[in-house]
């Protein structure tokens, strides 16, 4: 459950995140046709959610294989900084 960007004025939700609200909507993404057609947010549900993703491609098809290391970027970036003289807030 997404509870850190169901505020007023949040501007981003992840997909497929159950909001905090009555009936337990979820964030979706839709297609343009969708919302000329009057596509609303009370459309999808945690109980009504299934029934889109069987009609729709998998939105996390091949996921896997954009993973990446972060290996070898922790090791950079410790490297930068042991260099660095430590902030002044951090000598007091």
């Amino acid at each position: 459950m997404d509870i850190m960007r169901n505020s007023y004025g949040a501007t981003a939700v992840a997909p497929y995140a159950v909001r905090a609200r009555h009936q337990a909507t979820v964030a979706t993404p839709i297609e343009w046709e969708e919302l000329k057609n009057g596509a609303s947010p009370r459309d999808w549900t945690m109980e009504s959610i299934p029934g889109r993703l069987k009609d729709k491609k998998d939105p996390w098809k091949g996921i896997m294989r954009h993973g990446q290391s972060i290996k070898k970027r922790r090791y950079k970036l410790r490297k930068l900084m042991d260099r660095e003289k430590p902030a002044q807030e951090e000598q007091d």
